[in-house]
């Protein structure tokens, strides 16, 4: 390193050339460790190669944009000077490099001097380069006052159109008084404030942030806080501005209610990934009526129904033709003892590729030996109809004993329910009080008491189409000392009425209806689209119906949630945070300059006016914020101001 201190104090262009190249490539590609303490001579050399600025000054007296290319040597020293800047502005990235270059007596001074030059286009790229080191070591500089000639530059810098000028601006100058107790910043003209303070409306992370960081540092000291009152839009527009900022890029997370888990999501995010489905152990239960309907056909048709209703297709799910034709068997041997031909088992396994036409019959070797099995097909969830379409289960459940009737619409499970479940309260009474008269559910009609089948002892039971035997899960209602009957919610351990029940009938039929899923989730839907992130996320947005306070309830979908009945959900909020999970970024810095405004009477006053509101939303839920939201609305209720100072 010795060598190219002495190759660039040479003057020697050969030399030169090699000494500055060869730092310009280790400073940009491991600044850490080219540590300027490290070699007492190497930093002075550079700033002396900068210091050249005569030769600038002389350059740009004539105003011409070309002036300094009327010589090949002129623009060869210039050239020099670019590099020598770059590698300071590289290695001044880290630390201990900056805070070295600091403490160098004449650093400031050569910097200075530089971003003194005229703003020419042919000098852009020397200042910015020059800003840039400025902004690293302003942490370690301690102006004694607002005289000072480097916070004197960097204040009329803040005038800038610039944006790369601005933003190092905006940086060095909130560096540069983070450790002085005097209000330096009030020297800064009240325009250039109101200047600054618009600029949070751009949509520019990179500017936010750094205007936010310097009217952090201007909002610590109350006097700049009343200076900010009697600008252009007072106080008002600042912290309505900020408040908006209490959510800057938030992102949703979506928690179970029901008390069940805290399972998070993130639909959004860029990280979500789209959930795979696992395949049920074994084929679902069929309804007596569907059986009753499948019997009804001859083979091979029954053979290949059945797979429709109990199989569908997956290209990576597969079953053992064992169990396959286990399955078939077991549920129809009954009937082939009563006479019914069944098709044999070779057939049956031949007759898989008339149900899906992309299965095939293969033999896998594994550890175990070889293996006989179906690819391309996977059991179903829940039965489909003839027709194609799901059916529902009945969950209500009493003594832990679940009713697992199924249903071919939700018309058909909302009237059994009614019938069976809440026979007495629903059925009894006058007609004008039925809640099943007139009710609608979606697009279909809810039937009323004449829709309903009376049998000839003189019972009501559900529509002939879907009856079967239910399990004895009913039980007897209570009356309360008016005669009327106390209803409760059984819908998978729903809680809703779980203390003292409820005996209005049109609040518990209501509710119940919550409860049915939508008749567009009847309809199945291919595998390969339940398990893609358009879907998955289509299915989340579904259920976003947001109240003012977060919570909503919607449909959960079971192919991408979990579960088809609907769930009670808590939206929340989270900003920007750091490795720890701590607040971070600039909804962090907006709460911290609103605590700066609401220590000043005049920002409390502002405060009280139009951010109450807006702070106690954030608090409910942004979880980032929450800590620093409550102290912000314990600074606007406390009846005093607090001191000069940040806590």
């Amino acid at each position: 390193m010795n060598r190219v201190s002495l190759a660039i104090k040479s003057n020697l262009p050969n030399e030169m050339d090699w000494a500055l190249r060869s730092l310009v490539r280790m400073s940009f590609e491991s600044p850490d460790s080219l540590a300027l303490r490290a070699y007492p001579g190497l930093a002075p050399v550079l700033l002396e190669k900068i210091s050249q600025l005569r030769f600038l000054e002389s350059l740009s007296k004539g105003g011409a944009e070309d002036d300094m290319h009327e010589s090949r040597g002129q623009k060869e020293v210039f050239d020099k000077m670019l590099e020598a800047a770059l590698v300071l502005r590289n290695t001044s990235i880290n630390v201990e490099n900056a805070q070295y270059l600091a403490s160098l007596p004449h650093c400031a001074s050569v910097l200075i001097a530089a971003l003194q030059l005229p703003d020419l286009p042919q000098f852009v790229e020397f200042k910015q380069y020059c800003l840039d080191i400025v902004e690293s070591i302003s942490i370690f500089s301690h102006p004694r006052s607002a005289e000072d000639p480097l916070f004197t530059i960097l204040s009329s810098y803040l005038r800038s159109d610039d944006r790369a000028v601005l933003i190092s601006s905006l940086r060095s100058l909130a560096r540069l008084v983070i450790n002085i107790e005097k209000n330096l910043l009030s020297t800064v003209d009240l325009k250039t404030i109101t200047r600054i303070s618009m600029l949070l409306l751009l949509d520019d992370e990179e500017l936010l942030s750094a205007c936010l960081d310097f009217l952090y540092q201007y909002t610590v000291h109350k006097d700049n806080v009343d200076r900010l009152s009697h600008g252009l839009g007072g106080l008002n527009d600042i912290v309505k501005t900020l408040r908006r900022l209490l959510l800057f890029q938030a992102q949703d997370i979506i928690e179970n209610g029901n008390g069940y888990g805290r399972d998070f999501v993130e639909p959004d995010s860029p990280q979500f990934m789209p959930r795979k489905i696992p395949p049920p152990l074994a084929p679902p239960r069929l309804p007596a009526e569907l059986i009753q309907e499948l019997l009804e056909l001859s083979e091979p048709e029954r053979a290949t129904q059945w797979l429709k209703v109990c199989f569908e297709e997956d290209p990576d799910g597969d079953v053992t033709q064992i169990a396959l034709w286990k399955s078939y068997e077991s549920l129809f041997e009954e009937y082939a003892k009563q006479g019914k031909k069944l098709l044999p088992a070779a057939d049956f396994i031949k007759n898989v590729t008339n149900a899906f036409k992309r299965a095939a019959a293969m033999v896998i070797t594994t550890s175990a030996g070889q293996k006989f099995i179906i690819k391309g097909i996977r059991p179903r969830e829940k039965p489909a109809s003839l027709l194609g379409q799901y059916y529902v289960d009945c969950q209500w459940t009493i003594n832990d004993k679940k009713c697992q009737l199924q249903f071919p619409s939700v018309q058909h499970l909302y009237r059994h329910i009614l019938v069976k479940h809440l026979r007495q309260a629903v059925i009894e009474g006058d007609e004008e009080s039925n809640p099943i008269s007139g009710i609608s559910l979606k697009t279909s009609s809810v039937p009323t008491k004449d829709d309903i089948i009376s049998t000839d002892d003189g019972d009501t039971d559900i529509p002939a189409e879907s009856k079967s035997e239910p399990e004895e899960v009913d039980e007897d209602l209570d009356k309360d000392e008016n005669g009327n009957y106390i209803m409760f919610c059984r819908w998978n351990d729903c809680n809703r009425f779980a203390e003292s029940g409820e005996t209005d009938r049109w609040k518990v039929t209501s509710h119940i209806r919550t409860h049915i899923p939508e008749v567009s989730e009847n309809m199945p839907v291919p595998l390969y689209v339940r398990e893609s992130a358009d879907f998955q996320k289509q299915e989340f947005r579904k259920i976003q119906h947001i109240s003012h306070s977060g919570v909503f309830v919607g449909h959960g979908n079971a192919t991408a949630i979990g579960s088809r009945q609907k769930k009670v959900l808590i939206l929340s909020k989270t900003t920007t945070t750091d490795e720890r999970g701590e607040a971070a970024g600039i909804a962090l810095t907006a709460v911290l300059i609103l605590r700066n405004i609401a220590r000043c009477k005049s920002g409390k006053r502002v405060l009280r006016g139009v951010g109450v509101s807006d702070v106690i939303g954030v608090a409910a839920i942004n979880r980032a914020l929450r800590n620093y939201a409550v102290d912000l609305l314990d600074l606007i209720e406390s009846g005093s101001d607090s001191e000069d100072g940040v806590e």
